[in-house]
């Protein structure tokens, strides 16, 4: 696949659009995603990309989908943006239970519509 130049600073514009609607600091924003603010300051001005993981805390502290800051624009779904945004506001340990909790009610609600169905 041919690398995509312009990505870094799309991806850098996105973010500091993202930081300045929530009204975050950079240093406010590299606090919640756990990153030093000279990391996040280099991919705003499009000198470096986030990995995986850092690319989902950034979106989690920004209530923004992985998907918004890796193609822009879309329409994220409002309420996936609530409840992005809901996690976002607990510590990094407090997050993945939330997450696993989550994922069990979603499977509890599965059961119970197949249920549902088959009856």
């Amino acid at each position: 696949m041919k690398k995509d130049l312009k990505f870094p600073i799309e991806l850098g514009k996105r973010v500091r659009e993202a930081r300045k609607a929530k009204g975050y600091t950079i240093e406010h924003l590299a606090e919640l995603a756990d990153m030093a603010p000279q990391y996040i300051s280099e991919v705003e001005r499009g000198k470096k990309t986030f990995g995986a993981e850092n690319l989902r805390a950034v979106s989690m502290a920004l209530g923004r989908s992985t998907d918004y800051f890796i193609y822009g624009g879309g329409s994220d779904d409002p309420k996936r943006a609530i409840i992005t945004e809901r996690l976002a506001s607990l510590a990094p340990v407090d997050q993945e239970q939330a997450i696993k909790l989550l994922e069990s009610l979603l499977n509890i609600m599965r059961d119970a519509l197949e249920a549902e169905q088959n009856d």
